[in-house]
């Protein structure tokens, strides 16, 4: 008689492990992008957004959507792009010859043509060039540091636009160097891009990804304004508007001497010399007024979107009881709060605050090459702010 012997019963699989926000950045992150204390991956993982399940392809219609939209944000950069085409054209065919002497007419071409290329060529800078990303930062300083641990050089990682970065930042075990912080007091993270938020660094829901120095969206560039492009967003800005006047201080002498129109030919020639110097005026103006205001946000040190909203900054203890009887700032999270009617930390002067954005060589301030100081991470703090012991990066509270 055989007996049935029990059968053992095997061990259950371990189970896996969970998935942090560390696993969503890479088996390697970045290490210049570091938590802030008391706010690691563990916690971040909490605040993680659920993800988006892959099994559901889109359907037809959305990628035609997708597709459609995609195609049609290319219609402004077109649209710009035709209206110079065809305002060159009718200086060429119809005002230089229009023009009182010979070398009136060659100076018509000569100075509208040389800002046509200008303008055509920041414009191009501009919607090529990336803005910027916490991510593309940081690998980018990273490398350039292994790059100068394995030579003898020291000049900035041998890169003029990277400098290193404060001790403070860089140090995987000291605390974070952020100035910027929450309206609450905690420190500033991107849920939807899985990383910490360096200063001046906010989450564009148009391109869905972070982008630093965050000036705004520009739908004319199809492409965010940021520390990487913003020098050449301002020269496309002031060659436009010049190309703008120099139409219009062109065709205004022909208008005034009066325009024949003895035939069809005539009054078209004439519709077409009217049109050009309105709406190089109109234009002219504006983008004029649109170049300044982002040439004084350069001499500021300010972003768009930091002159337009309440910005929320670090303060050390010695400047929080003056704070709060100034009502200036509150305590949160352990933090003081103060926004950007009390000081901001950013400006360096505006010799300074020019150089940071255009660079130190005065031959390239006028070109749309990329010599933006930095590394897009860190900033440099105002100095008598720093002093005066209203904001720090040694001792953040």
């Amino acid at each position: 008689m055989e007996m049935d012997l029990p059968r053992p019963v095997p061990a259950p699989a371990p189970a896996p492990a969970p998935t942090t926000m560390a696993d969503n950045i890479g088996s390697h992150p970045p290490s210049l992008l570091q938590f802030p204390p008391g706010f690691d991956a563990t916690t971040a993982a909490v605040l993680e957004p659920p993800p988006t399940p892959s099994s559901f392809p889109p359907t037809r219609l959305q990628a035609l959507t997708e597709t459609v939209v995609r195609i049609g944000s290319w219609f402004p950069v077109a649209f710009l792009l035709g209206a110079l085409a065809v305002t060159f054209y009718v200086l060429v065919r119809h005002v230089a010859p229009a023009q009182s002497s010979a070398a009136a007419s060659t100076a018509a071409l000569a100075v509208t043509g040389v800002f046509l290329a200008l303008t055509c060529w920041s414009y191009l800078a501009v919607i090529f060039t990336s803005p910027g990303t916490p991510k593309e930062a940081a690998g980018a300083v990273e490398a350039a540091m292994a790059a100068s641990a394995n030579s003898n050089d020291d000049d900035d990682f041998g890169d003029h636009r990277t400098v290193p970065l404060p001790a403070s930042l860089s140090a995987p075990s000291s605390s974070s160097a952020s100035v910027a912080i929450k309206s609450n007091g905690e420190p500033r993270f991107c849920r939807k891009c899985a990383v910490p938020k360096p200063d001046r660094c906010h989450h564009c829901r148009i391109c869905q990804r972070c982008v630093l120095k965050m000036d705004h969206h520009c739908p004319w560039v199809v492409n965010c304004i940021g520390y990487g492009n913003y020098k050449q967003f301002v020269l496309f800005l002031t060659y436009l508007a010049l190309y703008c006047f120099s139409l219009l201080a062109f065709t205004v002498p022909v208008c005034l001497e009066g325009l024949p129109l003895n035939n069809d030919d005539d009054l078209a020639a004439a519709t077409l010399i009217i049109g050009v110097a309105f709406t190089s005026a109109i234009f002219g103006l504006t983008l004029g007024a649109f170049a300044g205001y982002h040439l004084s946000l350069v001499l500021a040190n300010q972003t768009t979107i930091e002159s337009m909203e309440q910005q929320q900054y670090r303060m050390t203890r010695q400047r929080r009881q003056r704070a709060a009887a100034n009502g200036h700032g509150n305590t949160m999270g352990g933090a003081v709060v103060v926004d950007d009617r009390d000081a901001n930390p950013w400006d360096l002067g505006w010799r300074s605050n020019f150089v940071q954005v255009f660079g130190t060589s005065w031959w390239a301030w006028a070109l749309p090459f990329r010599t933006t100081l930095g590394n897009g991470l860190a900033y440099p703090v105002n100095p008598k702010l720093m002093d005066s012991g209203c904001l720090t990066g040694q001792d953040l509270v």
